[in-house]
């Protein structure tokens, strides 16, 4: 087998685990923050370039929900449910390494940490963020039904927000500042032009879909690039990602106990 080798001046764009641990994470230097910014490097987390997630973000960003207080995310999936489901690199532990966890529940992970700008410091897996927010995180790929049920939860002490991809043009956001007689989840529909990346679509009322996350991510890591920025998510955060997943799984084998987010848990 020949395997070509990348061109030094290549930029890196990647998506889901490059190792299957932590320790094979740290010792690649272009995880480390101190890395230069020379040739971007870039982790591929599509969700980050979503309207509605950007939006979402938004809002807990600008304040609009408050102090984080709770974050439910799940990410559900179906296709393991036909036991004629082939088997892929995905169920191979020394490919893919934590299963549902490390394959999908990584997004769930990315998605949190960046909507709320806090890390998560310690896992059960329910898990404390940094703020000290409450943080609850399922992934499976047998939940019959569920093609791609995506999902996260935020909710803050003056309001939440609420997103599921498999209503992906939408975004739910309750804010606890209205009238009792008007409280409730308001639907928005992220098609006008005022919405992250929608203006440079269709006509309000006209829904994106997965492709253009896709070119939304690409726009923004050129961008990023000939800006001379750091693209974000860069593989130091796929780096925190992966310590949270080894936390888990060192958790998971030490009779759930509570299990603290660093360098050390990496899984030997």
């Amino acid at each position: 087998m020949c395997r070509r080798r990348q061109p030094a001046h290549q930029e890196k764009h990647r998506e889901n685990a490059l190792w299957r641990t932590t320790r094979r994470y740290r010792s690649w230097p272009l995880a480390r923050k101190h890395h230069p910014v020379r040739k971007p490097r870039a982790d591929r987390r599509p969700s980050r370039h979503h309207p509605a997630l950007a939006l979402a973000k938004r809002f807990v960003d600008d304040g609009r929900i408050g102090t984080i207080r709770h974050v439910r995310a799940q990410y559900l999936q179906d296709w393991l449910s036909d036991p004629l489901a082939p088997l892929t690199w995905r169920l191979d532990r020394q490919k893919a390494g934590s299963g549902a966890l490390g394959d999908i529940g990584a997004h769930s992970i990315d998605t949190a940490q960046w909507m709320t700008g806090q890390s998560i410091d310690a896992v059960a897996f329910t898990a404390e963020l940094s703020g000290g927010a409450l943080g609850v995180f399922e992934a499976t790929r047998l939940a019959l039904g569920r093609r791609n049920a995506n999902r996260i939860e935020i909710n803050g002490d003056r309001g939440s927000v609420a997103f599921d991809f498999e209503r992906m043009n939408e975004l739910e956001y309750f804010d606890g500042t209205d009238a009792e007689d008007s409280e409730g989840f308001r639907r928005i529909q992220v098609t006008d032009p005022v919405h992250p990346y929608a203006a440079h679509w269709w006509p309000t009322g006209h829904g994106l879909g997965y492709e253009h996350l896709l070119t939304h991510q690409v726009v923004d890591l050129v961008t990023d690039i000939s800006g001379r920025r750091q693209p974000s998510p860069s593989f130091a955060s796929a780096l925190q990602i992966q310590r949270v997943l080894a936390a888990v799984q060192l958790s998971a084998a030490n009779e759930s106990r509570y299990t603290k987010v660093s360098l050390n848990t990496a899984k030997r």
